[in-house]
């Protein structure tokens, strides 16, 4: 049974032939409809302003000036859109325009149900527009036939609206939890091209939520600096827990532009100022990375008096193959169980390697495999290299072959 395709499949594909990044606007303005419809409005504005934009750029049209309303006309006047899309663009901006126009606050009721339903229709009017789009500039009749999405759940309404109510660091990072989680949860159902567009744009506002979290959460006072980039200056004073979240997130995901350089920073931040132990832990193997290994050692000690798991992995290598002193076996060991005690999976993994190859360990090819299978199902990057080679190996040793044979 083929899959019923949403406007949020639409604009997808809308972005991936124009080369424009709408998808994000556009489920944040869903995501705010019933709470703050206003809001809703504003984003539409915004998403018809960049269409406008980029036909633009797409025919090399220069527009007069910098008004919405004049940009829609000159492109019909350049027949770069027809008449029926010229008046639907006209009726999308001007309901817009009342999200900007008029005030919207909880007390409003009648306010509220009135922008509600002009964001409701915008809505409709800017998925017209993007598949008459389609159709005559791509000839990509797909989306004649769609579904409009289900608007967030209530839970996550309840969550925006706090956050934007109250403007608490806690609520904004709550917000950043849980489009963390759902992007965590796409993935977790079915891995193509789409959900992992989705799931790119969950992560984003997740880092977006994080961010703003931490800006509300420093110390606006405190200079520290004109030299350092502004997110800099906010990790000195901010609460640790938004800012971890948000560099863990620019560790596994593009969140933001030039995101290496500024991920390092923040990560020494954490690791020096605010003594977290991931954040210390993490810095350690940058330094092993770069060959730094007293350095590295420093910060996996720091971390491991706090019990951070991920610290017992990087004091293990150390020690197993001893670039920064002699190897010691013996304590390798004792590290890499307490990281397993502490359900470390990278430890996990290491610990089922050893056991499966039988080294500094007595050999156990089942136990090993369990643990390495534990590690893969978690998402252990090193223990899927474990697991093919001792995957191998044992189909190998079934049909009385040894793998030694084949080196």
């Amino acid at each position: 049974m083929l899959k019923q395709l949403t406007d949020l499949d639409l604009i997808s594909a809308f972005d991936q032939k124009m080369e424009t990044t709408l998808h994000d606007s556009y489920y944040q303005a869903l995501s705010m409809l019933r709470v703050t419809p206003s809001y809703s409005l504003i984003d539409f504005r915004k998403i018809l302003e960049t269409i406008c934009l980029s036909l633009a750029n797409k025919k090399l049209l220069n527009f007069s000036n910098d008004k919405l309303s004049h940009h829609i006309t000159e492109l019909h006047q350049a027949q770069v859109i027809d008449k029926e899309l010229h008046d639907i663009c006209r009726q999308l901006n001007t309901l817009c325009n009342s999200g900007r126009h008029t005030r919207n606050t909880p007390n409003d009721d009648k306010t509220t149900v009135h922008l509600e339903t002009n964001a409701i229709e915008a809505r409709k009017f800017l998925v017209e527009i993007i598949q008459h789009l389609l159709a005559i500039e791509f000839n990509d009749l797909s989306f004649r036939q769609i579904k409009l999405a289900d608007n967030p759940s209530q839970e996550r309404k309840e969550l925006l609206y706090q956050a934007l109510e109250n403007k608490q660091p806690s609520d904004y990072y709550k917000v950043g939890q849980f489009y963390q989680n759902l992007a965590y949860d796409t993935l977790a159902n079915d891995i193509n091209v789409q959900t992992q567009a989705l799931a790119n744009s969950y992560f984003k506002i997740a880092g977006q939520h994080y961010e703003l979290a931490c800006r509300l959460s420093a110390d606006k006072a405190q200079s520290v600096g004109d030299e350092l980039p502004l997110l800099t200056k906010v990790a000195q004073t901010c609460n640790t827990k938004p800012l971890v979240a948000l560099i863990q997130l620019m560790m596994e995901e593009n969140v933001c532009e030039n995101s290496n350089r500024l991920t390092l920073d923040l990560l020494q931040i954490a690791a020096k100022q605010h003594c977290h132990p991931w954040a210390q832990a993490q810095l350690g193997f940058d330094f092993y990375d770069n060959k730094k290994y007293h350095k590295a050692e420093k910060f996996w000690l720091k971390s491991a008096k706090q019990n951070c798991p991920l610290a017992f992995k990087g004091l293990f290598i150390l020690h197993h193959k001893g670039e920064a002193k002699q190897i010691d076996n013996k304590k390798a060991l004792h590290y890499l169980k307490q990281g397993v005690t502490l359900d470390c999976i990278q430890c996990q993994a290491e610990l089922g390697n050893l056991m499966c190859i039988g080294e500094l360990v007595e050999r156990n090819m089942d136990e090993g495999r369990r643990l390495i299978k534990k590690a893969v199902q978690l998402g252990c990057v090193d223990a899927f290299t474990y697991f093919v080679i001792t995957e191998a190996a044992y189909q190998m040793a079934a049909l009385g072959l040894n793998p030694k044979d084949f080196r």
